[in-house]
């Protein structure tokens, strides 16, 4: 894994683990869940901006 790559998956892991990922009902109502990335993308591009440009900071 380059050294990009494993910022890259730090900082989704962060994202998810303060928004996580919630499933869909199992109970056939349709109902398909949220998450962040797909839910309000200008928020998640703001904090997965700001935290690759924080751990790049870091990890140099």
């Amino acid at each position: 894994m380059t050294r990009r790559a494993a910022i890259n998956a730090e900082a989704r892991a962060i994202i998810n683990k303060h928004f996580p990922i919630e499933r869909g009902c199992s109970c056939g109502c349709g109902d398909p869940g949220w998450r962040l990335e797909e839910a309000n993308p200008e928020r998640f591009a703001r904090y997965y901006r700001l935290l690759t440009a924080v751990l790049k900071k870091v990890k140099s």
